[in-house]
């Protein structure tokens, strides 16, 4: 996680340099994370990370005003049904794994932004 401060110098009209600052690292991931996703504000400082493992973790900032520290508050391992192979046998395989001849991996998060509705997450893969 970085955070910044932008600031844009006009000395010759294009310059622009941007300064981030390292506040926390988030190791839990097996493979590359492919796409992370903040909530709405409503449901506190949280984010979602979805990586090329399959799984989702969801992380919230301890203290909103120190972000050096991030809980690890969730993880969802989403469950596929292989529709090739297996539809007889009802089998389910987790999104990590093979499905022909694919490592599927997660590709996208949505956030529910309703604030009268429960905290949900769209996972696409």
């Amino acid at each position: 996680m970085a955070g910044g401060n932008t600031n844009n110098t006009s000395s010759s009209g294009d310059t622009t340099s941007s300064r981030w600052v390292q506040k926390a690292t988030l190791s839990d991931a097996r493979r590359a994370v492919t796409t992370v996703e903040f909530a709405p504000r409503h449901l506190g400082l949280r984010l979602a990370s979805g990586s090329a493992d399959g799984v989702v973790r969801i992380y919230e900032a301890l203290d909103t005003m120190n972000l050096n520290h991030w809980k690890l508050d969730g993880v969802i391992e989403a469950e596929v049904e292989d529709t090739a192979d297996n539809t007889e046998a009802g089998q389910q395989m987790n999104i990590g794994d093979n499905l022909s001849n694919e490592n599927m991996g997660v590709s996208s998060l949505s956030w529910c932004t309703g604030r009268f509705e429960p905290a949900t997450l769209c996972v696409g893969f």
